[in-house]
């Protein structure tokens, strides 16, 4: 297992304890956002060294080599969770379908037992599970 492997659980974790839980959701809620935990895009990071012969791979809409990452950070923009490496050349739409975080999220796996509190289109606030 790599350094960086080894390392990326000590500092990009999802909210996990009810605590952090409950402050990521009252953070978004007053920024007008109730019920979310957090924001996700993709990133593109230059890679002077890609192979050569993989360029075409690589070089997407910025024109020069990268590989691109899905990154979810909280409130505080502190990473949460992040895929791995992606050819320059493949979707944000792409990428998020592999992205193991927005997937647990979706399937009730992450926070499936978790209550939030939202805004139902009359205004109201409702109350629902996972």
């Amino acid at each position: 297992m790599s350094h960086m492997a080894q390392e990326y659980p000590k500092y990009i974790y999802p909210p996990s304890t009810d605590d952090e839980i409950e402050a990521t959701l009252h953070a978004y809620e007053q920024r007008g956002f109730p019920g979310c935990i957090g924001s996700a895009d993709g990133v593109h990071v230059a890679w002077d060294r890609a192979p050569a012969m993989d360029l075409p791979w690589y070089k997407g809409k910025e024109h020069y080599p990268t590989l691109a990452y899905q990154c979810t950070v909280d409130h505080a923009g502190r990473c949460i969770a992040c895929t791995m490496g992606f050819p320059g050349t493949v979707t944000d739409k792409t990428i998020a379908r592999y992205d193991t975080f927005m997937q647990s999220v979706h399937t009730g796996e992450q926070y499936g037992m978790h209550t939030f509190r939202l805004r139902a289109a009359n205004g109201e606030w409702r109350s629902y599970k996972g």
